[in-house]
């Protein structure tokens, strides 16, 4: 098997868009939130309808719960469509070579070599890669550019020897 792995892509507006949902989907905070939401949204109907409690209360907690749904929606739905065509270096070309030396990166405007202490963890689903060098910045590679089942293989285990924490998601 080699060591070395090439790959060559492009994004695509959707899966952009995919790949940042995956990142807020893996956050914990993400899912808290969204916990949140709908216990306000309970609470506030519930405050509504059941006269026991002053109804203002119930107004709030479903007027603060639609806010916050409209704040994750944004996230989650608009803001990387927005980011892909407002940053057209996202649109370019991407090539990629991941080796036990590091990784090579490459686009139209970036000859860059990395290495893999660069990422601090992974998070992997069935369409992506995403590799973090911070709690909010990530590179993504979309399993789809990976020539073969070879490749793909190569840059797993690649992934698992140099980069120390990598969780998995369906």
């Amino acid at each position: 098997m080699p060591e070395s792995v090439t790959v060559k892509f492009r994004y695509t507006p959707e899966e952009y868009a995919r790949a940042v949902r995956l990142h807020h989907a893996g956050r914990t905070n993400f899912t808290l939130e969204l916990a949140m939401v709908v216990l306000l949204i309970a609470l506030g109907c519930w405050n509504v309808w059941d006269n026991e409690f002053s109804s203002w209360t119930g107004y709030t907690s479903l007027v603060v719960s639609v806010f916050w749904l409209a704040m994750l929606s944004y996230l989650t739905l608009v803001a990387p469509k927005l980011a892909f065509r407002s940053n057209s270096k996202l649109a370019e070309e991407y090539e990629l070579t991941f080796a036990p030396e590091g990784i090579h990166f490459r686009t139209p405007s970036i000859d860059s070599k990395l290495q893999w202490s660069h990422y601090s963890r992974a998070l992997v689903n069935g369409d992506f890669f995403l590799l973090y060098y911070g709690e909010h910045f990530y590179s993504t590679i979309p399993k789809r550019v990976f020539a073969n089942s070879e490749a793909l293989q190569t840059f797993e285990n690649l992934l698992v020897r140099f980069v120390p924490n990598i969780k998995r998601r369906a």
